[in-house]
């Protein structure tokens, strides 16, 4: 019996890029089910495909891929979404990932990283480059949106805090698991639930919130 191999819709404009993304990721064992060459078809093509994984070109004609990528996690909260883009742009990464985005990979990147950013994502469910990571850290300071919970102040349980803080170590859910002794599948249900108790859609907006909170000082 074969392993499960993991799906992946690959979505951009340009032939060529999807050609190159196609053969590195089935050289390792990866099934893209589908090429879109922008986002407007996107939600019918996940709907009939239902891929693990959407490597999304941001600049793209028609509908781009932060349009396309509200829309799908409007409808698919939980689905992983790897964006790509040209542009090393601080403002654009942190919209991306605070639109639920799982990772962002610019697309000078070597295929190594690529590669290992699309693992990591399927295995982890996040992926932060030091560019990007950088970008986050000059967001928090200067430009990233206040988090704002839904009815006003949240209010965590100790196991809660806990598990954010260990979230915002970039710890993957099995490492979360081992260390609160809990189950993974346990772990994944306080992530979506701090997600809903903050008002957020995606990791990076609990490290803001965390952030902001005195979290990761132990506050």
């Amino acid at each position: 019996m074969n392993a499960y191999q993991p799906k992946i819709i690959l979505v951009d404009d340009h032939v060529l890029m999807r050609s190159g993304l196609r053969q590195m990721l089935e050289e390792q064992e990866l099934v893209v089910v589908d090429e879109l060459d922008n986002g407007s078809t996107l939600l019918a093509s996940v709907a009939e495909h239902k891929p693990d994984l959407v490597l999304l070109d941001i600049e793209m004609p028609v509908m781009n891929g932060l349009d396309a990528l509200r829309e799908l996690k409007y409808e698919h909260p939980k689905l992983r979404v790897l964006l790509l883009t040209m542009h090393d742009s601080e403002a654009l990464i942190q919209r991306g990932m605070f639109l639920g985005a799982n990772g962002v990979v610019l697309k000078d990147a070597q295929p190594k990283e690529l590669l290992a950013a699309v693992e990591q994502v399927l295995s982890q469910g996040f992926y932060f480059s030091e560019k990007v990571s950088m970008s986050l850290l000059h967001g928090l300071g200067r430009s990233l949106p206040t988090v704002d919970p839904p009815g006003g102040k949240v209010s965590l349980t100790a196991r809660e805090w806990t598990i954010l803080r260990l979230i915002c170590q970039e710890r993957s859910t099995h490492e979360i698991a081992e260390t609160v002794h809990l189950s993974p599948r346990t772990i994944e249900g306080y992530r979506s639930k701090l997600m809903e108790k903050v008002g957020v859609k995606s990791t990076v907006g609990l490290v803001v919130f965390a952030v902001q909170n005195g979290a990761l000082d132990g506050g």
